[in-house]
């Protein structure tokens, strides 16, 4: 018993021999940079989908209000009796069905309303044209040019319309689309 002792004992003593792996401090330093670079390429990769969700949402909203532009273009296209004058931010005139038609800016979105050609539009015949993911920050109309011609200056009339749109995103505050379009009337010249 005393014998096994004696040769267990100096094997105890003797020094490992080193195995080729990494040591603690290897180990530390290349989980820290592991992670460094983790977190750098997380932050470009959010930050390059918050730039495409922001893109996304300034088309969508740029889609949206050429509709709008679109369907106020063809009625003025076909209408007649509109007042010359400055710029101003809601204007009115006789589409092709006779009606009174109005377009004005309300809170951000346009609004239209249609009533009979002598009569007034109310606060209740006002509709709202423009999408709920787009908010409208001015509207401006611009006539140039009196339709009649024995009392007017003899000009076809043109309308100019002017706008800015943003898409009601928080994130993009301060990024205004600006657009124009000019429209005139189809309709001859009194004579």
């Amino acid at each position: 018993m005393n014998s096994e002792y004696k040769t267990l004992g100096p094997a105890l003593h003797r020094p490992y021999p080193r195995r080729g792996g990494f040591g603690l401090a290897e180990t530390v330093i290349a989980i820290g940079l592991f992670s460094i670079l983790v977190s750098i390429a997380v932050g470009g990769f959010s930050r390059a989908l918050r730039s495409q969700r922001q893109a996304a949402a300034l088309l969508l909203a740029n889609s949206n209000i050429s509709i709008t532009i679109e369907q106020m273009v063809r009625e003025m296209r076909t209408g007649y009796g509109f007042l010359p004058g400055g710029t101003i931010s809601q204007t009115s005139f006789i589409n092709a069905r006779a009606q009174k038609v109005y377009y004005r800016l309300n809170a951000e979105s346009i609004e239209r309303a249609a009533v009979c050609d002598v009569c007034v539009a109310n606060e209740s015949d006002y509709q709202e044209i423009t999408a709920s993911n787009v908010s409208v920050k001015y509207l401006d109309f611009r006539v140039d040019g009196y339709q009649a011609y024995a009392v007017g200056d003899r000009r076809q009339p043109r309308i100019t319309i002017s706008l800015g749109v943003a898409a009601k995103d928080l994130d993009l505050a301060g990024n205004t689309i600006n657009l124009q379009t000019t429209v005139s009337p189809r309709l001859p010249l009194d004579t």
